[in-house]
């Protein structure tokens, strides 16, 4: 078999991508899979993305190796050194959290993402995730493809297992880096690949295959799930706010348990959080059931989700800002940023003077267009149904001393717009 025969089915895509990007660690299967893409696309199209996990002591030497592969085969070679903390998540997924903040950030619109992953991965990632407990969209492992960051990340050797990928190279005479990690057991994945697949594959030698099937009956059955998913929050009217998303509580609460808890997996995965584990359903019901003057937050994952008139909001953190030291200039005439916080907008056809920028620290009023007498900022913003958590660290707008607008919620002068934001708050 011809290498690039690895990846005819995939041709089409490959063809019609600006950039051919291989994660290449200098493994068999990471190997292959770049020597494959060449043959097929030329080297000009591919491309390398080396991680350097720095775990092990010859991880430079390896890096090294890697780079001079890659400018022997004429491709493009960009690396990084991953610097992982451990903290408290484990070696595992915060390496494979970096990995892949790595490949977004080098992929563009266009770009392909190959990854060579294989019918063993596929078979150890179910078993890895059956032992702990994982429902169906975990138990669904490896997708074939999906989308990642402004590029596609595609994985088109899960069909084929790794005797079959070793015998390819070794007869294509391909030389690949054997980790000598992959051999430590107190890792969960080698201790399954090392001890618990071997077993299995003595009783049930086409157990790989069977593996594959049911990872892909399971995600048929993650896609469905997706799909009432998405009905359930349409019907809790899932809408988006000016920073996060909302539903409503009395309809969420109309559902059954496991109604609620797909909900908001769904919604968490509808904003890109993570966070949502086998208990999140009933914290999430001890925001709803908090004491009416509290402020309940759930802080799980990088997400937050908070209780405010009748809706849960669901967001991505929301960052301390010292909103009290903040007093800016803006001409209004272009966008001024405020870090830890927003985008201001220019205003419309606003050619006055210099306008200031501060944020709210109690006693300030101002008249709203279209009302007879002012009213304390206070109360406008609950009037105007401003979330709570947002009230202080939304822009006001100063001219010559005077309160004249209140960013994305009111302005209180005919001289300008109401000045539109962007929230950017993490």
């Amino acid at each position: 078999m011809r290498l690039e025969y690895l990846l005819e089915d995939i041709e089409p895509q490959l063809r019609a991508a600006n950039k051919v990007w291989v994660a290449y660690s200098g493994g068999l299967d990471s190997t292959i899979l770049l020597h494959a893409a060449i043959k097929m696309m030329g080297p000009a199209k591919v491309g390398a993305l080396h991680l350097n996990h720095n775990l092990q002591i010859e991880s430079k030497t390896w890096q090294e190796k890697c780079r001079q592969i890659c400018e022997s085969l004429d491709v493009e070679f960009r690396h990084a050194i991953l610097e992982i903390a451990n903290q408290g998540q484990g070696v595992e997924e915060e390496a494979r959290q970096l990995r892949y903040k790595f490949f977004r950030e080098n992929i563009v619109v266009g770009d392909l993402l190959l990854l060579g992953h294989h019918a063993d991965d596929q078979a150890e990632t179910l078993l890895y995730r059956l032992f702990r407990g994982a429902g169906v969209r975990g138990l669904s492992a490896i997708p074939q493809e999906r989308t990642e960051g402004l590029g596609l990340l595609l994985r088109p050797l899960l069909s084929r297992t790794k005797q079959e990928l070793k015998q390819l190279a070794e007869e294509a005479q391909i030389e690949w880096v054997e980790d000598p990690s992959n051999l430590d057991i107190s890792y969960d994945r080698n201790f399954i690949r090392q001890n618990v697949l071997p077993t299995i594959l003595e009783r049930w030698p086409a157990v790989r295959l069977s593996l594959l099937r049911a990872a892909s009956n399971l995600r048929s059955a993650s896609n469905l799930l997706d799909e009432y998913g998405l009905i359930l929050l349409g019907g809790c009217n899932w809408r988006e706010e000016g920073y996060g998303s909302s539903f409503e509580i009395l309809a969420y609460q109309a559902l059954g348990e496991a109604a609620q808890a797909l909900l908001l997996e769904r919604a968490l995965a509808d904003l890109g959080l993570n966070g949502f584990d086998s208990n999140y359903r009933a914290r999430a019901a001890a925001v709803i059931d908090a004491a009416e003057d509290a402020k309940p937050l759930l802080k799980a994952g990088d997400s937050e989700l908070r209780r405010y008139a009748g809706r849960l909001y669901l967001m991505s953190e929301v960052t301390e800002l010292r909103a009290a030291d903040i007093k800016l200039e803006w001409s209004g005439k272009e966008s001024i940023v405020v870090e830890g916080c927003c985008e201001v907008m220019p205003l419309d056809n606003y050619s006055g003077e210099t306008l200031s920028l501060s944020f709210r620290v109690g006693g300030e009023r101002c008249r709203p267009l279209g009302r007879d007498k002012s009213q304390s900022l206070k109360k406008l913003m609950q009037e105007y149904g401003l979330v709570p958590w947002l009230r202080d660290r939304t822009p006001l707008i100063w001219k010559d001393g005077e309160l004249i607008a209140v960013a994305d919620v009111f302005s209180c002068s005919e001289e300008i717009s109401l000045p539109k934001i962007i929230w950017r708050i993490r």
